[in-house]
């Protein structure tokens, strides 16, 4: 039987300051309702236990939950490529996972994909911008990782493989004599023998 945990998704980011952490609360009061899905972050885990353990809150983060979403921001970039507190410890839990769990974990920013916000370990993964919260072609994308769904519909591979044409170059027949006589001249001057 599956754990509380590994239906719901769990929101990890530095405490860069108020604005941000105001941000990441209503992204994920905005995840919970209206889109539908069981988001947590430290704020609403630590309301459920009254001495919780902060480093056993993102262990578990790490290893219970199905999908964690990780916030990009200047803080968190810096705390990561310090390898300090609990953003560089988690950090290094997950370069060290993202590689053997790559659906997993799914980046977002709220200040676009500048290097001033991505790690680098994070750097050619990809990034969902929710810099502008309206665009819901990033949104989409957001809602297919967490769903593990397809954005594109192919068709089926067809049963049949196409093959290709052969063609046979068409040469004007010349008597053996006279492709002779200029493979001899060309030999003779010394200049490249090409087809005639």
């Amino acid at each position: 039987m599956l754990s509380d945990h590994q239906h719901a998704i769990f929101v990890t980011y530095a405490w860069d300051n108020q604005e941000h952490q105001d941000k990441v609360f209503h992204f994920v009061n905005f995840l919970r309702d209206p889109k539908g899905y069981d988001a947590r972050m430290d704020k609403l885990v630590s309301q459920q236990e009254t001495a919780i353990s902060f480093q056993k809150m993102m262990h578990r983060a790490m290893t219970d939950y199905n999908k964690v979403i990780i916030v990009l921001s200047p803080k968190y970039k810096q705390r990561a490529h310090a390898f300090e507190g609990g953003v560089g410890t988690e950090y290094s839990m997950i370069i060290n996972d993202i590689d053997t769990y790559p659906n997993k974990y799914i980046l977002v920013s709220f200040s676009g994909r500048g290097d001033d916000v991505v790690p680098l370990s994070f750097a050619s993964r990809d990034i969902i911008d929710l810099s502008n919260f309206g665009n819901e072609r990033e949104w989409n994308r957001l809602i297919a990782k967490l769903n593990d769904t397809d954005l594109f519909d192919f068709v089926k591979v067809a049963e049949v493989r196409a093959e290709a044409i052969k063609q046979t170059p068409v040469l004007a027949p010349k008597s053996p004599e006279v492709v002779i006589k200029k493979l001899t001249y060309h030999i003779t001057v010394g200049a490249v023998w090409r087809p005639i």
